[in-house]
């Protein structure tokens, strides 16, 4: 999220300089009007578009479990529970955001009510087309939507043409231009982009208003009235018809020669300029954000007691400060990724701390996703688990299978004496397959020792004959994993 509203702020910024140095002084009023409305809009959109031809990132060595098995490992830190009860905090970062989206949203209501209150203060006659109200003591003039405000100290014989001027404000309307940047305030009320693309808006609503009116109105009537100041009520969602700020430049536009029609070639600029963007948001960055930090280790299986309190401490802190998060840890030659976790899971930390978050890409073995078919399905998947004798009458028979394999591994460990003597510990990440008859094939397993490695492979071949697992009423091969520590008690 962070990265897409800075992506979307640094493109707006490329939009309003194009505008500012190429366009802005080009008589092309509707073109122009269309360009800021849209790029504001495409500035939004472009950073949640990613074309897959730019987005060639050459990965670190992969080493990871293949799609289809991220739900099979019931024995990895990824568990289900019941609900887990929020801690009530909201960040600091969008405690300020959202206080200043309320704030926004208010000073926008303020806006209508003062409107509103002016309306009811006024005389109001209804005419063909729009309503004119006439403001008690003021010389202010502006109009929204189909109503035309005029002060009544206004003289009355230049009342017809500043409502010529208003109408084509109401005939163009140009007030649901404003009310789309003044909308566009409340979520991005931090953006200082908005108000700049709504005060270009608001001056080009002018040169099209005046361009309309000198067509049939005498041209140094038209520019004498403008350079009368006018009071100017301070609403930025409406079209004002006379502002000192302003002034100068609208008389320099009437003036100015009318722009050859070679100048349009000019927007063709926007070619390179959203190529660009499309690039920068379709290619994967490489640098790291607060949300996005990677974290080195000697080896991504076997993170010695320092490494994983990191780990968890950084897991904590992400999991709580946003929903949009990830956590990569890396050795020399593998990848380990956390996300944050849907629905009802969560990884168990240290003193059985419940953390949301969930491991995408985890210590591998390679599984090629070449040789999968149909028949196999995994263990988190699957309809009918395979049954482990001794489970049969179980009512659960997925949680029974899940304690049977416990039950083995504990009955059947040793630690090798060779690794003991040489004091090597670590884990073990063993995958095996119960076959479409209950047998145990394809014993595949990555660790920090080929004795350690060995043992695994020799408690995993001893388990029994099951009855196989069924998916969609025929047998199917179930792949399942699980890690397996091997820690020396030094005590």
């Amino acid at each position: 999220m962070i990265q897409n509203i800075i992506a979307s702020l640094l493109f707006q910024s490329a939009f309003l300089m194009l505008y500012d140095i190429f366009l802005r002084r080009e008589t092309f009023f509707k073109w122009n009007r269309f360009y800021l409305i849209g790029s504001y809009i495409l500035s939004m959109v472009l950073p949640l578009v990613k074309i897959e031809i730019f987005n060639a990132v050459v990965p670190k060595r992969v080493l990871s479990y293949s799609a289809y098995l991220f739900d099979m490992d019931p024995f990895s830190d990824i568990q289900l529970s019941g609900n887990q009860a929020a801690n009530g905090e909201l960040p600091i970062w969008d405690l300020i955001l959202f206080s200043g989206m309320v704030v926004a949203a208010f000073w926008f209501g303020y806006k209508l009510y003062r409107l509103r209150k002016l309306r009811s203060a006024g005389q109001v006659h209804h005419f063909r087309g729009f309503t004119k109200i006439l403001i008690p003591d003021t010389n202010q003039a502006f109009s929204f939507f189909r109503s035309v405000y005029i002060g009544d100290q206004i003289p009355q014989n230049k009342h017809r043409s500043i409502i010529q001027h208003e109408l084509v404000h109401i005939r163009e309307k140009h007030s649901l231009d404003l009310l789309f940047f003044e909308l566009m305030r409340i979520p991005a009320w931090f953006n200082p982009f908005v108000y700049i693309y709504q005060k270009r808006i608001s001056e080009l609503h002018e040169y099209i208003a005046d361009d309309s009116v000198v067509k049939t109105n005498k041209k140094e009537h038209y520019l004498q009235l403008l350079s009368e100041v006018f009071d100017v009520e301070n609403i930025s969602l409406i079209n004002q018809f006379s502002k000192s700020s302003l002034i100068k430049k609208r008389i320099d536009m009437l003036q100015k020669t009318k722009s050859k029609s070679i100048r349009q070639l000019k927007y063709l600029l926007l070619l390179p300029l959203i190529s660009s963007m499309l690039l920068y948001s379709s290619c994967e960055s490489s640098e790291k954000t607060d949300l996005d930090p990677e974290i080195s280790v000697q080896d991504v299986q076997n993170l010695n007691q320092e490494e994983e309190k990191e780990v968890f401490k950084t897991l904590k802190s992400l999991s709580t400060a946003s929903n949009e998060w990830s956590l990569t840890i890396t050795d020399k030659e593998n990848t380990m990724k956390f996300l944050p976790a849907s629905g009802d899971a969560f990884i168990t930390g240290p003193n059985n701390e419940r953390i949301k978050a969930r491991k995408v890409f985890g210590p591998s073995i390679e599984f090629s996703s070449a040789n999968i078919s149909p028949d196999v399905v995994p263990f988190g998947l699957v309809y009918e688990v395979p049954v482990f004798p001794g489970c049969e009458n179980a009512q659960d028979k997925r949680t029974c299978f899940l304690e049977m394999i416990m039950e083995h591994i504990n009955q059947n460990f040793n630690y090798p004496k060779e690794a003991e003597e040489q004091q090597i510990e670590g884990r073990v990440n063993v995958i095996f397959t119960i076959d479409q008859n209950g047998m145990i094939t394809d014993i595949q397993k990555r660790g920090p020792h080929a004795l350690l490695e060995a043992e695994a492979v020799r408690i995993i071949s001893l388990l029994p004959e099951m009855s196989p697992g069924k998916d969609k009423g025929k047998n199917v091969s179930v792949p399942f994993s699980f890690p397996l520590t091997f820690k020396l008690d030094k005590t």
